[in-house]
């Protein structure tokens, strides 16, 4: 007989092996999950990298591409990029500058807003923006994304980058013809500039170009202290120091800018008329009256030559009538009609004795140096130079 105690036994004995069986079975469950897990999250991990390594080469081939100017190769290689790697920035702003390389400006712009929309103060995809709108013509909007890039977040050497859109926006406007804009964006970016000489003589040029000589003068002057030995900054200083009127300075900078390289006609031109300026002004300091005696009267020879020469070719064309069918009266007629008033009076001792001469014979050079200026062409060296004087008596000296 098997007593109640002996059963009790046996079903103790038999459910602790059960129990066991159970949490080993579990726990060998767990851990097939846990590297089944494993297992996947490493094939995905390898799937993901081996994705990006394939956007990665995308990307370089498209680069190479469009380095290349094949542009529409680089389009298929940007877009294959995007198909590993759907967000990437860097793959989405290649292809909107291909796109807009290859003319398809709607495509371009819809990438770059996406872009935009995500990081608004990005500078790259701004001046992106801006170049698809100047593409446009579209001033304004060039105008609002160039600022934007500007100030906006650059991801590397922003102040580089920053004075290089400067310029660019700068381009644009003087290629559309703005030059007030152009000149506002100039002085705007005067003060950032690095002390860097290259880059003075750059903006120098620039407002020269735009016919702005007091900044040219400043900013080649800011050039040349930086190095000495730039010569188009010379030659540039010395320009725009002639085109005030400046003529001792131009002669300082033209003859530095001579001297180091071989000049261009324009450089050659400009030191001829500034040395004979200041060899043929009768108003400058510390001449002897003998000397400024022989100026003037030299200055009315020329003059007289000069009207005298244009007189007979201008006889020679057809002439306008008055309402009465008589010839009109013409500046030249009334300026060789004080010619002759003033040619007994053109000798030393007349002019010496006579005090308010000088200036009549002057006045009657420069008459005749500025009307015909306007209607017989180019003048000889020496009536160029009276000219000059006669447009700026002040700055001579400076």
């Amino acid at each position: 007989m098997v007593s109640a105690n002996d059963t009790m036994g046996l079903g103790t004995e038999n459910s602790v092996p059960s129990g066991r069986r159970e949490a080993l079975i579990l726990f060998t469950l767990l851990a097939i999950s846990i590297s089944a897990l494993a297992a996947v999250s490493a094939l995905v991990s390898r799937f993901e990298a081996w994705q990006n390594r394939l956007a990665q080469h995308m990307k370089q081939q498209g680069e190479l591409a469009f380095a290349a100017g094949q542009s529409s190769l680089a389009i298929t290689f940007f877009r294959s990029a995007l198909t590993f790697s759907r967000n990437d920035p860097v793959a989405l702003l290649k292809l909107a500058e291909c796109l807009r390389a290859e003319n398809r400006l709607d495509e371009s712009e819809a990438y770059l807003h996406t872009l935009w929309d995500r990081e608004p103060q990005d500078a790259t995809v701004n001046l992106e923006l801006a170049r698809l709108a100047t593409r446009r013509g579209q001033i304004n909007d060039a105008l609002r994304y160039y600022h934007n890039a500007i100030y906006g977040i650059w991801s590397s050497a922003p102040l580089h980058n920053r004075i290089a859109a400067r310029f660019e926006v700068i381009e644009f406007l003087l290629r559309q013809n703005a030059v007030p804009q152009a000149q506002s964006e100039l002085i705007a970016m005067q003060p950032d500039l690095p002390p860097n000489s290259h880059l003075h003589t750059r903006v120098a040029e620039l407002f020269q170009s735009i016919g702005d000589n007091r900044d040219a003068e400043s900013e080649f002057q800011l050039a040349l202290k930086l190095d000495r030995r730039n010569v188009p900054a010379a030659a540039g200083a010395g320009r725009a120091a002639f085109r005030l009127g400046h003529y001792r300075t131009a002669i300082l900078y033209l003859d530095a800018a001579v001297a180091k390289a071989r000049p261009d006609q324009e450089t050659e031109d400009m030191l001829e008329s500034a040395r004979l300026v200041l060899a043929t002004d009768p108003f400058l300091r510390n001449l002897s009256a003998i000397e400024r005696e022989e100026r003037i009267l030299r200055a009315y020879r020329a003059a007289s030559l000069r009207l005298e020469s244009c007189r007979k070719a201008q006889s020679a064309a057809p002439t306008s009538a008055g309402l009465n069918g008589a010839p009109s009266s013409t500046p030249l007629e009334n300026l060789v009609a004080r010619e002759r008033q003033l040619r007994s009076q053109m000798r030393p001792a007349l002019l010496d004795r006579n005090p308010e001469l000088p200036a009549a014979a002057m006045s009657f050079a420069f008459e005749v140096e500025d009307e015909t200026a306007q209607l017989c062409g180019d003048p000889a060296p020496l009536d160029r130079a009276l000219l000059l004087i006669a447009r700026n008596r002040e700055g001579v000296e400076r």
